[in-house]
């Protein structure tokens, strides 16, 4: 038996939703430093997506993984300055 994914349908009342994502991620953040060790901080990240009307809900668990994959791609090679990783 095959299920259909819900998810993926268009939904019959089209809302927008804002501002749908995670508190208070926690990842390391390494800054380097020249002629010194690199700083290390525990950063906090708020991290939020607009979703349009013609998705159905706010299925977070696809949501996060992307949004994830984001973040670790902005702090995951070599961080010159922490102004980097808030763009």
């Amino acid at each position: 038996m095959e299920l259909s994914d819900i998810q993926s349908t268009i939904p019959d009342i089209r809302i927008n939703l804002s501002r749908v994502g995670v508190r208070n991620v926690r990842k390391l953040v390494e800054v380097a430093r020249v002629g010194k060790r690199p700083a290390i901080f525990i950063s906090k990240f708020d991290i939020f997506v607009d979703l349009p009307g013609s998705l159905k809900g706010a299925n977070l668990s696809r949501n996060f993984e992307v949004i994830d994959d984001v973040l670790q791609e902005a702090i995951g090679g070599e961080v010159k300055e922490i102004e980097e990783v808030c763009s």
